[in-house]
């Protein structure tokens, strides 16, 4: 277990999570994970649902270096890594869609109160 402190630390830096959504993933508490990461041994069932979670050998978590030595990228987590993408940018393109509507219907709005405006402006004068 020479490198699983390190090796939690940098997972948990590599997917920018703070110790307390890391802790969450795995029904722990920000606490713990801050121990781990010092050098406590975390219960073997923590650290199988730390290598599953992401899809490393627990071998690797326990005795290789990830932070210089990173497993290499399977096909099917570069297939899920491009759907996640995928799905960003449909999520995203939906919204500009939306704005872009949005937009639309305030500009006639806009219009039409102008013209209501003018009309009453032109009334009083």
């Amino acid at each position: 277990m020479v490198h699983l402190a390190a090796n939690i630390k940098y997972l948990r830096d590599k997917h920018n999570l703070s110790q307390y959504a890391f802790a969450n993933l795995f029904g722990l508490t920000r606490g713990k994970i801050a121990s781990y990461e010092v050098g406590t041994e975390p219960a073997l069932k923590t650290i199988v649902a730390i290598s599953r979670h992401f899809s490393l050998n627990i071998d690797d978590m326990l005795t290789v270096d990830l932070a210089t030595n990173p497993p290499a990228v399977t096909e099917a987590q570069a297939a899920q890594a491009r759907q996640l993408e995928e799905s960003k940018l449909e999520k995203l393109t939906n919204e500009v869609n939306y704005l872009k509507k949005e937009n639309s219907d305030l500009r006639r709005d806009k219009a039409f109160m102008m013209e209501q405006l003018e009309r009453l402006t032109g009334k009083l004068a």
